[in-house]
């Protein structure tokens, strides 16, 4: 277990971690459209709201995933640890109406995964 600890943060301080960490906040909630071959979508996270696009479901939650990181200024090295895990996942009826073309709106609450830290 301590290897894997030191290998992970081999280049990052652990203290600094957990503050970028808790610097994200808890929830955040997107409201997404389907728009020809993108899907693009309106993110609210504490006050702050902004956007993105994908052209794929999973591509959209790394883009999700990556606004978020970026508005909340996460540099770059600790983001690569960070984004491992995905720190913002829809759930999964709500992933399967992202990967369903037949679906042309809708909008899903994702809640920071607590297993990163």
């Amino acid at each position: 277990m301590f290897n894997l600890f030191k290998r992970i943060f081999m280049h990052q301080d652990p203290e600094a971690f957990i503050a970028y960490l808790s610097k994200l906040p808890s929830s955040i909630q997107v409201k997404w459209i389907r728009d020809g071959k993108f899907i693009i979508g309106w993110i609210s996270a504490d006050d702050n709201e902004f956007m993105t696009q994908g052209k794929n479901a999973e591509e959209f939650i790394e883009m999700v995933n990556d606004a978020v990181y970026t508005a909340y200024e996460i540099p770059d090295n600790y983001v690569t640890v960070i984004n491992k895990y995905k720190a913002y996942k829809p759930p999964i009826e709500e992933m399967k109406k992202l990967k369903d073309g037949s679906v042309s709106k809708a909008n899903f609450n994702a809640k920071k995964e607590v297993a990163i830290a």
